[in-house]
């Protein structure tokens, strides 16, 4: 089964080296609310923080379980030669 751990690794990793960790003295928890903002807390954090939700989203959604992710490549018409 699918995990989240290096999603989840690289948010960590991130948060304890933000400023809202280090200099504010918050939890990682604390600065995961949107009560923070793009001072304390980097925008590679919040990418990294919608990386693990969204793989948490993926893991438990039953279409994509059984059908494969959205948007798989779709069969393309320049793999043919014409020639």
């Amino acid at each position: 089964m699918p995990t989240c751990d290096h999603f989840y690794k690289s948010l960590l990793k991130c948060l304890l080296k933000s400023p809202c960790v280090v200099e504010q003295g918050n939890t990682p928890r604390e600065c995961l609310s949107p009560v923070h903002d793009e001072n304390s807390v980097s925008e590679a954090c919040r990418l990294a923080q919608r990386a693990y939700v969204e793989c948490k989203l993926d893991i438990m959604n039953p279409r994509k379980r059984f059908r494969g992710p959205y948007g798989g490549r779709p069969p393309a018409e320049d793999d043919e030669d014409d020639s």
